[in-house]
């Protein structure tokens, strides 16, 4: 579960970036980004070798009638 404030989000992702890197077998990152898996604040994460599943990504908030991608599974 990322943060919510986009400052402490960012410190987040790079810190998950920097353990992905080293990470040298099969990886599987989800749960609730507080953004669009697919959109730029995650770049990082992209960039470390993690991508969005082919199927895409549904939507998830709000919970009664999702509009938007904020959780997600990163592979």
């Amino acid at each position: 579960h990322l943060a919510l404030d986009e400052a402490s989000r960012r410190q987040q992702i790079a810190s998950l970036a920097q353990i992905i890197e080293q990470v040298s077998g099969p990886l599987l990152l989800l749960g609730d980004f507080n953004t669009d898996p697919a959109g730029p604040e995650l770049a990082p994460l992209h960039r470390a070798g993690m991508g969005l599943p082919e199927s895409g990504i549904p939507a998830t908030f709000p919970a009664a009638r999702p509009r938007r991608a904020l959780d997600g599974i990163l592979a």
